[in-house]
């Protein structure tokens, strides 16, 4: 009870919230400087123990992305999983089948999780949304195969 009561608290000890924030804030002005190519690859958990105590992860993947990769690497992250995205909603407005929202929904949660979480390092949950999104949008060519009916607008 007292991990909840203790989410709003500014102490490190008692809520992973200021923690966040704390590694947040720090590594952005410790290590945000290099705005276009970041500072490598794999970097930010080794630079986090320059900052705290112990190495740890972001805690959210596109700060993580941009400490490391610059505006480059999450410009094409973003583009990237916008693409994916558009194209399950356009396949759910066109063709109305149920798997392409259910697609939608997982995957742009699984993101917005990624904001407070290492959603990027968690291989099942890749797994699972890549493939998803990977079926779903080439479901489209096999939807079809028992009535040979095609779909206008279906992507």
């Amino acid at each position: 009870m007292d991990r909840f009561s203790n989410v709003l608290s500014d102490k490190m000890e008692e809520s992973s919230l200021a923690t966040r924030k704390f590694i947040w804030v720090s590594m952005l002005q410790n290590y945000g400087q290099n705005y276009l190519f970041g500072q490598g690859l794999g970097k930010f958990y080794f630079l986090s123990q320059q900052i705290l105590p112990w190495a740890i992860d972001a805690h959210n993947d596109f700060l993580k992305l941009y400490i490391e990769l610059g505006l480059l690497g999450i410009v094409f992250f973003v583009l990237l999983i916008s693409y994916f995205l558009t194209r399950i909603l356009k396949n759910y407005i066109n063709c109305k089948e149920n798997i392409y929202l259910i697609t939608f929904i997982l995957s742009f949660s699984s993101y917005i999780l990624a904001l407070a979480d290492n959603v990027i390092n968690m291989l099942v949950i890749q797994w699972f949304v890549w493939s998803l999104i990977g079926i779903t949008i080439e479901n489209k060519n096999y939807s079809n195969i028992k009535t040979f009916e095609k779909r206008a607008g279906c992507l």
